[in-house]
């Protein structure tokens, strides 16, 4: 595991749990502070400087765990613009108003939008910046400019841009007891703190993905995959999905509902999200096919496990547990009768489920049996050809929100309303999000059933392939 960062980012990583129960401490801190502490100004402003120091130390870590502390400090410093923003733009609008009002285009408005802008993109800029020059990644001119746009967008994945009360998700919950909320709260930042952990981890290998120039497409190379590299790849990265994916469904509410302009750090942020979707997994699919071929053996429909919460933890046992096959020959005779099974029995627990679910739903529609054979044609498609993991997914989304889909494009009210109110909407961004949330389902299916070379009838070109993984 170690082999796959470098040295100075193992520096992070190898005390990674120190740095986990400060954050934890940190956040604890900030809602005892929010919840039992008086509504003063002296302690909504310790409040609002721990906050930024909570979120500045997320990144500046690295710099100080690799003896950069000036770095460090400059990053956090530079940061304390966007943390306040509110009063830099109110100062600044307050003395130089005046003197802008002679321009006829002005508002004042434009104040606070640089500030957010300028104080969001500068310490970003600069912590990229730093951070390449100490990984020396070896990357031509060209990449050197899009790096930091990519890692910007990541980053805002990784700490918390919002300044909002740390109870205000959840006022929709009512306790019975107040010792209630609070072992909620705990929970809920418990768990966030691992969050914020394994997607510095994450931010950690995307980066190296991107700096080696390895490949963008392909999140894990054709490799071996030992215990220890499954363990923390499957952890880390079904985690991050399952975050990702309730911070996607966050960022669309918010962005929809309650954002009445244009937003930059809420639409980045969206991007964010999607990306780290769509990354995640397609790591996640990789990991389980190649955990396989490391194996020599087929595990077919328990990798469809991967993706639900709970099942998955028989398949990662499995997984990371069955002792490696010697014998390719035996792999190879076996595969095409296994693979045949295992899609049958998939099958036919699928059709168990839609029946079940036809039969228990209040409302019934013939569009939910035709479901049945869509779905089966869908697995079958993807199980045999890499190909069908670009147009299945979408099919099967068009086919079960067409009539929605064919709203959406109704262009007789003007393009310009069209983007405000379609593409800016709960209902389209949603969409979007469906269409990868499927693309990433269909590859993940695609990965647990299908095996490279084996529509190949050479058994010697399929041993030399699978010896890969040796």
């Amino acid at each position: 595991m170690k082999l796959i960062f470098s040295e100075t980012q193992n520096n992070v990583i190898d005390k990674i749990w120190v740095f986990g129960i400060i954050l934890f401490s940190l956040s604890m801190l900030l809602y005892y502070l929010e919840v039992f502490t008086p509504n003063t100004f002296i302690f909504i402003q310790i409040w609002r400087v721990l906050f930024w120091y909570f979120n500045t130390l997320i990144l500046s870590w690295y710099f100080y765990k690799n003896n950069k502390i000036k770095t460090g400090i400059i990053l956090q410093l530079l940061s304390i613009p966007y943390f306040f923003k509110n009063d830099v733009s109110f100062l600044l609008d307050y003395n130089f108003t005046h003197y802008l009002y002679d321009f006829t285009w002005y508002k004042s408005s434009y104040i606070y939008k640089i500030i957010n802008f300028l104080s969001l993109i500068v310490p970003f800029l600069y912590f990229v910046k730093h951070y390449f020059a100490l990984e020396n990644f070896n990357v031509s001119k060209k990449t050197k400019w899009l790096f930091p746009i990519l890692i910007s967008i990541l980053l805002l994945n990784v700490i918390d841009i919002e300044v909002e009360n740390t109870f205000g998700n959840f006022t929709f919950l009512n306790f019975t007891e107040p010792y209630m909320q609070d072992i909620f709260i705990t929970i809920m930042e418990f768990i966030n703190t691992f969050k914020i952990l394994f997607a510095l981890i994450g931010f950690f290998y995307i980066t190296n993905r991107f700096g080696g120039i390895k490949s963008i497409r392909k999140p894990i190379d054709e490799q071996f995959i030992d215990t220890k590299f499954f363990k923390w790849g499957f952890i880390i990265s079904f985690f991050l999905l399952i975050l990702t994916l309730l911070n996607l469904a966050q960022s669309i509410f918010t962005i929809s509902i309650f954002s009445s302009k244009f937003d930059l750090s809420e639409v980045i942020k969206l991007v964010s999200n999607y990306f780290l979707l769509l990354y995640s997994g397609r790591f996640l699919g990789n990991l389980i096919q190649f955990r396989g071929y490391s194996l020599k053996k087929y595990f077919g429909i328990i990798n469809v496990f991967t993706l639900i919460p709970i099942f998955n933890i028989f398949s990662f046992l499995v997984l990371l547990l069955t002792k490696r096959a010697e014998n390719v020959t035996q792999y190879f005779l076996n595969l095409k009768k296994n693979k045949k099974l295992h899609l049958a029995l998939y099958c036919l627990l699928l059709t168990a489920f839609l029946i079940y679910e036809y039969f228990t739903s209040e409302v019934k529609a013939i569009n939910d049996l035709i479901k049945i054979p869509v779905f089966i044609l869908a697995i079958l498609l993807v199980a045999y050809y890499k190909i069908m993991t670009k147009i299945v997914p979408f099919a099967v989304v068009l086919f079960l929100y067409f009539e929605d889909v064919k709203h959406f494009f109704d262009f007789t009210e003007g393009y310009l309303i069209f983007f405000k109110d379609k593409i800016f909407s709960f209902l389209w961004l949603s969409s979007f999000g469906v269409f990868i949330l499927y693309y990433v389902l269909y590859y993940v299916l695609h990965k647990s059933f299908y095996v490279e070379y084996s529509n190949s009838k050479n058994e010697e070109n399929v041993t030399v392939n699978i010896d890969k993984f040796n």
